[in-house]
């Protein structure tokens, strides 16, 4: 059987336990608070468009977690990028509705998603927040978050670009009012700003994001309205590949580094005609959100911190290493 919701609130307090990363695998424990063989757990996993190279990898770990540990568990997500907001509200409306053991969820636009949060919360579901949401996941009631340090990412960003000679950029956002996006571009725009160069924003609609001649476009036009930019910041992969394209359809020798990690970005890298993605490691985020909330349900251990799943920067000096990884363990860095 598996512990009461309120007993593992106790047993959470009363421990402060970190997470345990082996020794999982359901059925492995036989002590009275562990799972039996029969019995599975129902997890909701609310996340991102799977056609998204991104999310395909963070969909590939939620998977092997499900697998791995024998959760009864569904994937929740919008076909793309279009009406995000109501989507999305709808989506984890359904998720409380349906009463699962756990949701995670990706917390992506905060004042639409964190009243339902609460509302999950309160109607005794337990909620692991993945990817975004670091910085309020605690206050609405969540048990734990894994992903990235948003801030950091774009930091990473802005060294990598300084020290590659950038004064005048660019960050290309194409999920305008999600605050992850934002707080990259305000890092990134931080380092450059400090090291005296300049930073403009460029906002892409969301429901242009994965036109990749729109997206094109709009980089061409503010490489031709200022041809002095020299680097070109992008927070996804398949925005990536449109911004070097614009490059060329630009004739500017703008650098153009990157967050997240396909293979097209990879092979991007090892020709030079991308200077550098920071990987966030999506795979990771999938599986510890599951691992999380089956361990707390479990056994009413929680991590004490955020669990953080990047920056991790691939230049062209690690690439190679990456690459293989992923053609050997296709999308688990990404897909194509």
């Amino acid at each position: 059987m598996n512990i009461t919701r309120k007993a593992a609130v106790t047993a959470a307090v009363l421990s402060a336990a970190a997470l345990v990363l082996s020794g999982c695998a359901a059925g492995s424990n036989s002590s009275d608070g562990a799972a039996s063989e029969t019995e599975k757990l129902t997890i909701i996993n609310i996340s991102g468009p799977v056609s998204d190279p991104f999310f395909g990898s963070f969909k590939q770990g939620s998977d092997a977690a499900a697998a791995d540990l024998g959760i009864d568990y569904e994937y929740s997500a919008s076909k793309d990028n279009a009406d995000l907001v109501p989507t999305y509200s709808k989506l984890t409306e359904a998720a409380i509705a349906k009463k699962p053991d756990a949701i995670v969820i990706g917390n992506y636009f905060p004042d639409t998603l964190e009243p339902l949060i609460e509302k999950a919360v309160a109607a005794g579901i337990p909620v692991f927040v993945t990817n975004s949401g670091r910085a309020s996941w605690r206050e609405i009631g969540a048990l734990g978050f894994v992903g990235e340090n948003p801030e950091a990412m774009g930091r990473e960003a802005g060294k990598a670009a300084v020290e590659a000679g950038a004064t005048n950029a660019v960050c290309v956002n194409q999920i305008a009012g999600n605050p992850v996006a934002e707080q990259r571009c305000q890092g990134f725009s931080d380092e450059i700003i400090a090291a005296g160069g300049t930073v403009q924003d460029l906002v892409i609609p969301s429901e242009d994001a994965t036109n990749d001649q729109k997206v094109q476009q709009a980089i061409a036009g503010v490489l031709n309205s200022d041809p002095d930019v020299d680097m070109i910041f992008t927070l996804g992969s398949s925005i990536a590949t449109a911004a070097i394209a614009a490059t060329k359809q630009a004739g500017s020798e703008a650098q153009v580094g990157t967050t997240d990690v396909s293979t097209n970005v990879l092979k991007s890298i090892q020709s030079g005609e991308l200077l550098f993605s920071l990987d966030q490691q999506p795979y990771l985020q999938g599986y510890y959100g599951m691992l999380m909330a089956y361990q707390y349900l479990n056994y009413g251990v929680l991590p004490a911190n955020e669990v953080d799943s990047g920056p991790f920067l691939i230049t062209k000096d690690n690439v190679d290493a990456v690459l293989e990884v992923n053609t050997t363990y296709p999308g688990i860095r990404g897909a194509s």
